[in-house]
């Protein structure tokens, strides 16, 4: 199973790996998700909507609370440097935020 990147009209789909994060995902396809700090959580910049499968994500670091609004928190978005699934071939759908 993919992990699936929506880009306006464009779907990217890059495979599963339990060992890299979302942002790791995200730069083997050679997309920019606005990390500025190299994916350490320092910057918020990475910030992705799960719209499927984020209960097969890693629970929320305290990074992504420090950075992330209450409202962001309930609506699903995480920081791709913070979350890493749970195993390999895992069904996961990103939008860009």
């Amino acid at each position: 199973m993919p992990v699936i990147f929506n880009l306006r009209n464009t779907q990217i789909r890059a495979s599963c790996f339990r060992s890299l994060n979302l942002l790791a995902h995200a730069q083997i396809e050679e997309l920019d998700i606005g990390s500025q700090c190299g994916g350490h959580g320092r910057c918020g910049g990475d910030r992705v909507l799960v719209t499927k499968g984020s209960d097969l994500l890693s629970p929320l670091t305290e990074y992504e609370i420090r950075h992330l609004s209450s409202d962001e928190l309930q609506a699903g978005v995480r920081l791709a440097c913070q979350a890493w699934p749970e195993a390999d071939d895992l069904d996961i759908w990103l939008k860009l935020v």
